[in-house]
């Protein structure tokens, strides 16, 4: 029973990654531009690894998405094709939006730990430093 959901989360893949593929063109060609008008080249503005990871990003999304729309008993048909490689267009998209809506400055890093207070609480009595060691002027 196991053989058509693997046919149906690889085909939703495939067409993830086309989706996210047909975004990748467009943001090429965007960070080309951007490259010419800093008067960079191209391959210093080009990460090929965040390249992997939104292509990556994509196949998932539309694997995703086969498995909530496409039953093993239905029959493909060219708009459900479509909806997949539109989930992996979208999906990545989304994930981008909230990597850098949540994460500070698009870092997978967690933001630091604050510090406490130095103030005392009301009604707690108050902090002294703690005492400095006499220096022997050595």
């Amino acid at each position: 029973m196991a053989g058509p959901w693997i046919s149906i989360i690889s085909l939703g893949a495939l067409m993830g990654l086309l989706g996210q593929a047909v975004r990748v063109v467009v943001g090429l060609k965007k960070a080309k531009d951007h490259a010419a008008a800093q008067q960079h080249a191209f391959g210093e503005m080009f990460e090929p690894s965040a390249l992997l990871i939104s292509l990556g990003i994509g196949a998932v999304a539309g694997a995703l998405a086969a498995v909530i729309v496409v039953k093993p008993d239905s029959s493909i048909t060219t708009e459900t094709l479509l909806g997949l490689a539109a989930a992996g267009y979208s999906g990545a998209d989304f994930v981008e939006g909230f990597v850098s809506r949540y994460l500070p400055a698009g870092t997978l890093q967690p933001p630091a730990p604050q510090l406490a207070a130095t103030a005392a609480p009301p009604g707690a009595p108050a902090l002294s430093p703690a005492p400095r060691a006499a220096s022997t002027g050595g």
